[in-house]
């Protein structure tokens, strides 16, 4: 049976929630919100929750339309999301406990003789202001229990005073561009530009990243920006944003030519849109389009080697070179090697401005060039070139790991600087980047002095797989950047040490070096008895710990991979490699349909990859 029109309703105001317009149908009955939704089965919650079925319910009660009311009013999906005009937020972000409006559109309303009520748009973290008055949002009320917080008709009569003698106005500035087309998406009405054709929620926190990127151009600490000056951010990304791809890509070239070096990382480069796109939204595809720009401008713009990581992978091979990388593999010093790959037509002209450090160039077509221009250098020239301490350097002579390209007794031995970058990639293969050398991680020279060893004995481990927890230090350069997990060195070598019993290794310290982010999948195995595992006494905390034996770790390795120790086995990057298993149909171990995360039987890989 079909709902009758309420005998006293109210008119439906343009972009109102339905939590404002059923609280302004229940004060014009005079009950709350709560109390009508129980008189009309019509729970205020599901109302609040963005429910359709209840909020189209709701629509036919007051004799208004039901599709303008559910397009504007936030959903509560599956998942704990919200749904809000084609764009999905954590709840948390539109579920603010202080609730924000414009002054200037609440006295609008008296002065029409109509109710205050609640825009949708109001919620966004996006409208910091109204795109109708410049007016920026204020905080209207603050309370934390959300049924409270939006029976919103006794609230706002509570601030009407307020809002008449406008107590509640600040200074208003120009509407801008950005804050229009917002507007504008918001409404069904894209303004034509490139940022048109993605997610608003995507598009504008885009812009807001790109613009505190950008604002390295004025400031040096771009996090001390007030949250109150943030429209000016989202105005900066957005004005290049929205004239596409090649106007990003010239700005991220501008942001790259601040920094001394790619030694400063992405992180550093580019604040807060670097980490955003690579971990924050990494799943979310409505940033794929961002995070894809993003990255294939890293990787034709950067000399991303062995020791780098690029959105959350291991970088394997090395595609480009910078003067700076070249320099080092071949001993020639970074002016001259310019003067020679420009006259041979391997550098442009578009790169004769940029500094050496940002000078690219592919490693594949330089190496014959670069093969044949390698100066042989005396072992204080080897040592500079590839930041290596002297102690170091004569540790791995002495020991064969690193040999001289030619020796006689008049000139004694010259060294090959090629040999060197080779032994420094083996090292970083799969490291690591650190931004701080904190917990465990020490230099891998000082980590051989604490323990009384050779570092050759170190870097012997790291070569054939026994140690797999490497640090690449963002600060250092060479093998000065070379860390090493000192714990896990300590495991390894603790009869060197002058540990005596049977090698130990705490499971979540095993689980780093797997690459998984935290233990729980290796508890599920050895819960399921597929994980040989021990409970002892930790020796600092005094607490107990699971740990894993030397030999029963080594039989994990035997029997299974995870995604990362595949990867640098197989040599193929970990988004690719996942993208390949699972077309190929090979799924995780799942016993028993537990997740225990990216962990794959050895004899479910295919030959050709192990």
């Amino acid at each position: 049976m079909l709902q009758q029109t309420l005998p006293i309703t109210v008119p439906l105001s343009p972009r109102e929630t339905a939590p404002s317009f059923m609280s302004r149908i229940a004060q014009a009955n005079g009950v709350d919100a709560h109390t009508l939704g129980l008189e009309l089965d019509l729970p205020f919650k599901k109302v609040i929750d963005g429910q359709h079925a209840e909020i189209r319910k709701l629509a036919r009660l007051g004799g208004v339309d039901p599709a303008e009311l559910v397009g504007w009013t936030p959903a509560k999906t599956e998942n704990g999301t919200y749904a809000f005009r084609g764009a999905f937020f954590h709840g948390r972000t539109l579920r603010n406990p202080t609730v924000k409006g414009c002054p200037c559109c609440l006295k609008e309303d008296l002065a029409k003789e109509e109710t205050m009520f609640l825009r949708g748009e109001w919620a966004l973290p996006h409208v910091q202001s109204c795109p109708i008055h410049g007016h920026p949002l204020v905080p209207l009320w603050r309370d934390s229990n959300i049924h409270h917080r939006l029976e919103s008709a006794p609230r706002l009569d509570a601030i009407e005073d307020a809002v008449v003698a406008g107590e509640l106005e600040r200074d208003t500035r120009d509407v801008t561009p950005f804050e229009h087309w917002l507007d504008q998406k918001l409404a069904g009405h894209p303004g034509g530009n490139w940022l048109d054709a993605h997610s608003f929620h995507a598009a504008a926190t885009f812009s807001f990243l790109l613009g505190y990127a950008l604002s390295r151009h004025f400031t040096s600490a771009p996090s001390r920006i007030k949250k109150s000056d943030h429209w000016h951010l989202y105005q900066m990304g957005f004005v290049v944003a929205s004239c596409g791809e090649p106007a990003v890509r010239s700005a991220l070239t501008s942001l790259e030519d601040l920094s001394s070096s790619p030694s400063d990382g992405p992180l550093k480069v580019f604040p807060r849109l670097y980490a955003a796109l690579a971990d924050d939204h990494a799943d979310d595809p409505d940033f794929a389009p961002f995070r894809s720009l993003l990255r294939e401008h890293i990787l034709k713009t950067w000399p991303l080697g062995p020791g780098d990581e690029l959105m959350g992978e291991p970088v394997l091979t090395r595609e480009l070179h910078s003067l700076q990388t070249a320099s080092r593999t071949t001993g020639v010093e970074a002016p001259r090697l310019r003067r020679v790959l420009e006259a041979a037509g391997v550098i442009g002209e578009a790169s004769q401005s940029r500094a050496d450090e940002w000078t690219v160039f592919s490693a594949a077509q330089a190496s014959p060039l670069l093969r044949g221009r390698t100066e042989l250098l005396a072992p204080e020239r080897f040592c500079k070139s590839m930041s290596m301490e002297p102690e170091l350097f004569q540790a791995l002579a002495k020991s064969g790991i690193l040999k001289p390209a030619h020796e006689d007794k008049t000139t004694g031995a010259i060294w090959d600087p090629q040999s060197g970058a080779i032994l420094l990639d083996r090292l970083l293969y799969g490291a690591t980047p650190l931004r701080q050398a904190q917990h465990s991680w020490l230099r891998l020279t000082a980590s051989a002095k604490a323990l009384g060893i050779s570092s050759c004995d170190i870097v012997r481990a790291i070569l054939d797989g026994r140690l797999r927890r490497i640090g690449n230090h963002a600060d250092f350069d060479g093998f000065t950047a070379v860390y090493v997990d000192h714990d896990e060195v300590t495991y390894l070598f603790s009869e060197t040490a002058g540990q005596t019993g049977p090698k130990v290794v705490s499971l979540d310290r095993f689980a780093k070096s797997l690459g998984l982010s935290n233990a729980t999948g290796l508890q599920r195995l050895a819960r399921a008895g597929l994980v040989a595992t021990i409970v002892k006494t930790n020796p600092k905390t005094r607490k107990p710990q699971v740990y894993i034996h030397e030999a029963d770790a080594r039989a994990f390795h035997a029997t299974y991979f995870t995604l990362r120790t595949l990867s640098l086995h197989c040599g193929i990057g970990m988004r690719s490699l996942s993208s390949l298993l699972e077309a190929r149909g090979i799924q995780p171990l799942s016993p028993g349909e537990l997740d225990v995360g990216p962990i794959y039987l050895r004899a479910d890989i295919p030959k050709d990859l192990r």
